[in-house]
């Protein structure tokens, strides 16, 4: 099957244009009917959008691992198992949180994935397999520079090669992780599988049992299985917030079409 780097370049940009007009005439135009109608077709996009973005990623990592220049990261790094995690990693934080496909990303893009989304969102087993980061997202640009001949990737590259050495401390530094990213870090250095639900559980009870409760009217309430799930899911939701976004945008690009017809 023929892939397409460019895919899900149009879908970035039709999330960008400004509809707000549009949206204003279809409120007065919708009864509730018609509202419970689209939000439920809205839903059935975020699907659709979400399913592309996996499909994108599975198959541009899958062309960049079995390229020479994946093969060749493999042989050196032979003791990571999972080459071609930072470059889906990439793609999805690019996509998501920086709303650039890989083709429209330059250096202040990628400069804000791994220097703030990555350590800030990206739980490691080991703090040693940040030392595995630059070195394949190095030779996942090299293999666009290659394949696609994107014009962006020797800035991308040089780049790269001036932040490497320094890399290990950013994303093991405790003042840029997130809330889910810290309670799952402090679990894997007490010992715990974070994989596991019940290694979760167990930690989640200590965690609490270890803290100082706060002296200010008890308002610390420590972390619950509910306020410990709004924690994990967190990243969730703001993906969600970004898909039912791009699903409007969408949607409401059909109904413009549809008024012309």
């Amino acid at each position: 099957m023929d892939f397409d780097i460019h895919s899900l370049d149009q879908l970035i940009e039709e999330d960008m244009e400004e509809e707000e007009d549009l949206e204003e005439d279809l409120v007065e135009e919708m009864d509730l009917e018609e509202e419970k109608r689209l939000d439920e077709q809205e839903a059935l996009e975020e699907e659709k959008l979400e399913e592309k973005l996996e499909e994108y990623a599975e198959a541009l990592v899958t062309q960049f691992y079995e390229s020479p220049e994946g093969q060749a990261l493999v042989e050196k790094l032979k003791d990571y198992q999972n080459v071609g995690f930072f470059s889906a990693e990439l793609i999805y934080y690019g996509f998501m949180y920086v709303e650039k496909t890989i083709p429209q990303m330059d250096v202040n893009d990628v400069e804000e994935i791994v220097m703030e989304w990555f350590p800030r969102k990206i739980t490691l087993s080991s703090p040693d397999h940040a030392n595995y980061a630059i070195p394949e997202l190095r030779a996942f640009w090299e293999f666009l520079k290659r394949k696609y001949r994107l014009e962006q990737c020797d800035y991308i590259l040089n780049y790269l090669r001036r932040i490497e050495p320094g890399y290990n401390r950013i994303m093991n530094d405790p003042s840029k992780f997130g809330t889910a990213k810290s309670f799952f870090t402090k679990g894997i250095n007490a010992g715990f599988d974070m994989n596991k639900e019940e290694d979760i559980q167990r930690f989640t009870e200590i965690y609490n049992k270890t803290l100082s409760i706060s002296s200010m009217g008890g308002l610390y309430k420590g972390i619950t299985r509910e306020n410990q799930e709004q924690t994990i899911r967190k990243k969730d939701k703001e993906k969600k917030k970004k898909l039912r976004k791009m699903a409007k945008a969408s949607r409401k690009k059909n109904i413009h079409k549809k008024k012309r017809r």
